[in-house]
């Protein structure tokens, strides 16, 4: 993958916290990484952001998200392409192939170490992804069943390897949004198994940084995109 990186070089901490943004989020993600760098020490911690979104680069970029840069206290990596969602864990997957990969959200600000609760399991179920939930259930078991939605996954190494930048380019030129579909349908291909934490939107691990109607306009627009999204990764995945 062509891509350019600064700020903090990896030092083989045990998994990678990887997250993206976007220009309207791109002035509070700083925080969100501020609350990252404190509630969970010893995980390298990877923003991933788009060259076609940010053309001019660091010059974009607020000041208080440039200073932990240049401190060296995260990773910036610069991909080509504005693959929204799905450039949140894929791109880091792909540089860090043997190293496990936790999802972090841009509108989250995160009060409790849920990476460490996330690799602490990982490490007894080490060929699985690993949920932190906001449905209904707490260990979702075999490959089959519904796929990890909620405030975080870890995928483990490896997990895209039979993804290419091609298939991003097709999802993403589709309209394709769901990105936890997509981690669902490569489980259910790969027939990897799943376990979820399930916890309550407001809990000690993370509290939103949105406000409710942005919430909920995204959920509803996640929505109605789901079942869409689903047929063509299944298709293209066959």
């Amino acid at each position: 993958m062509n891509c350019t990186c600064i700020g903090k070089p990896y030092n083989n901490e045990p998994a990678i916290i990887s997250l993206t943004s976007w220009k309207a989020r791109i002035n509070t993600v700083g925080l969100t990484i501020f609350t990252l760098l404190r509630s969970c020490p010893g995980f390298h911690i990877t923003l991933v952001l788009a060259d076609e979104e940010f053309p001019t680069h660091e010059a974009e970029l607020p000041k208080d998200l440039l200073t932990i840069i240049r401190a060296n206290l995260i990773e910036l990596l610069w991909v080509p392409k504005n693959w929204k969602a799905f450039k949140k864990a894929y791109p880091t997957s792909i540089k860090y192939s043997s190293v496990p990969i936790i999802t972090a959200d841009d509108d989250l600000m995160y009060v409790g170490n849920y990476a460490k609760l996330l690799y602490d399991k990982w490490l007894s179920m080490p060929g699985s992804c690993i949920g932190l939930s906001s449905s209904e259930y707490e260990n979702v078991g075999e490959y089959t069943i519904a796929g990890l939605w909620g405030y975080a996954q870890l995928f483990p190494p490896n997990f895209f390897a039979t993804i290419d930048e091609r298939f991003i380019d097709t999802i993403v030129k589709l309209g394709c949004i769901d990105d936890d579909g997509l981690y669902m349908e490569i489980r259910r291909k790969h027939r990897i198994n799943a376990y979820s934490f399930m916890m309550p939107f407001k809990n000690r691990y993370v509290v939103s940084n949105d406000s409710a109607d942005q919430v909920n306009c995204i959920t509803k627009e996640r929505t109605k995109h789901t079942q869409n999204d689903k047929d063509i990764y299944r298709r293209l995945l066959a």
